[in-house]
């Protein structure tokens, strides 16, 4: 059976990633260069998002892209943020 990955999954993943990695929201705005509302709206589905977008926050995670695709969240590669950042967190 095929499974339909929606953008509600992608953002849920997204998030998910985020807080398993520790990073507050305005720390993935900021250095994503996005505003922080639109990077709750996007974790909130309330924005439509494009592929390369993904791609930028996937490189910022230092996950693989296909991390926001899957039907589940998997946190076996137990990932913390990268050390010149954590005073961010």
């Amino acid at each position: 059976m095929i499974t339909v990955i929606t953008p509600k999954r992608v953002a849920l993943n997204i998030r998910a990633w985020r807080e398993h990695l520790g990073f507050k929201q305005h720390v993935v705005a900021d250095e994503i260069g996005v505003s922080r509302k639109w990077y709750v709206d996007l974790e909130n589905v309330k924005v439509k998002f494009r592929v390369d977008q993904v791609l930028v926050i996937a490189q910022f995670f230092e996950i693989p892209p296909t991390e926001f695709f899957k039907a589940e969240t998997d946190f076996n590669k137990q990932k913390i943020a990268p050390p010149e950042l954590e005073y961010n967190l």
